[in-house]
């Protein structure tokens, strides 16, 4: 909503982790519709809202090798912990995305990590593995 209402010219893609792009989709536009009612309705464009779900997996808090392979990579590189139920798979879903063409070279990224670090914990065996 702020995008549209600013008219700033970004994408912001999402990576769902456990349900339908079409569902995920649905219920962001509910979420800006009850934020632009408290705003009074300003008059805004339909929001260009992208939502990936090619990575949902096995299931929610299901562990799989995208997760993996993101949260070892900026953990090592960087040294910054993800979580691998939301903030593993987003970047999973980037990293993917980069793979494909999806994201080109000196492309600017923001990856909003929304925190989720006591999962990490909770599934650290899954996680891991035996390392």
């Amino acid at each position: 909503m702020s995008l549209a209402l600013h008219q700033y010219p970004a994408r912001v893609p999402g990576v769902s982790v456990d349900e339908p792009a079409a569902k995920a989709r649905d219920n962001i536009l509910r979420l800006v519709g009850e934020v632009a009612k408290l705003y009074g309705d300003p008059p805004l464009p339909e929001p260009q809202v992208q939502v990936c779900d090619r990575h949902i997996g096995p299931g929610y808090a299901v562990v799989s090798e995208l997760e993996r392979r993101a949260i070892s990579l900026l953990a090592r590189e960087e040294g910054i912990l993800l979580d691998p139920v939301y903030t593993g798979r987003a970047l999973g879903g980037l990293m993917s995305a980069i793979e494909r063409g999806e994201v080109g070279p000196g492309e600017r990224v923001l990856l909003w990590h929304t925190g989720g670090l006591p999962s990490l914990f909770q599934l650290s065996q899954e996680v891991m593995g035996d390392a």
